[in-house]
């Protein structure tokens, strides 16, 4: 399933995402790539021996990347033929999903809601940790009803928990955080539309 080099698929890769991310952050993106491929072993959708390949390879294209999403690096590694990229991405998705305490219900039309920039604007500590994460914001309504997506609920939970701190930093409320499942292609849409990525 898995080839020991990147002579796997090639999901192509942007220069836009390799400017400096905070050390913080970057602590951020390992400990959600090590809780997602844990949550796969869990699943049995990995051996150990898998994740641990997975993860090397994941902080080796960290290092030169302001963010990588680990299951990009997965189907990177992986014989997926191009055409069902989506698909076995929207499985690992599930396999993650089912390891959560909270349902992650999965939104294939959220792309199609507005770019937050005011909210960006607002609150412009968000807009980095979410390029980050590669969780782009989906909706907000004022600070106090926030939506979240990404294709890994594991890095949406991540960026839900710090997004909700950054707002209540600066404004009186603690804001309710929607965190859904997107599909492969609305993500990378979102990704283009809100980071440039």
């Amino acid at each position: 399933m898995f080839s020991s080099d990147f002579e796997g698929n090639d999901l192509g890769g942007s220069s836009a995402n390799s400017s400096f991310v905070d050390p913080d952050l970057r602590d951020k993106q390992k400990t959600v790539a090590r809780k997602t491929l844990d949550a796969l072993i869990t699943r049995k959708h990995l051996s150990f021996d898998e994740a641990e390949q997975i993860q090397s390879a994941y902080l080796s294209e960290l290092d030169g990347m302001a963010s990588v999403e680990v299951f990009e690096t997965i189907v990177r590694l992986s014989t997926t033929s191009p055409r069902d990229i989506p698909q076995f991405i929207r499985q690992l998705g599930d396999a993650v999903s089912k390891t959560l305490e909270r349902n992650v219900p999965y939104v294939p039309l959220a792309g199609r809601l507005q770019k937050p920039s005011a909210f960006y604007e607002r609150h412009d500590s968000v807009k980095p940790l979410c390029k980050a994460l590669l969780t782009p914001i989906l909706y907000a309504e004022e600070s106090e009803v926030i939506g979240i997506g990404s294709i890994n609920p594991k890095a949406a939970f991540v960026a839900s928990e710090l997004v909700a701190n950054a707002v209540s930093a600066t404004e009186p409320v603690k804001p309710f955080m929607s965190v859904v499942r997107v599909d492969y292609d609305t993500w990378k849409t979102l990704l283009e539309k809100q980071f440039g990525l």
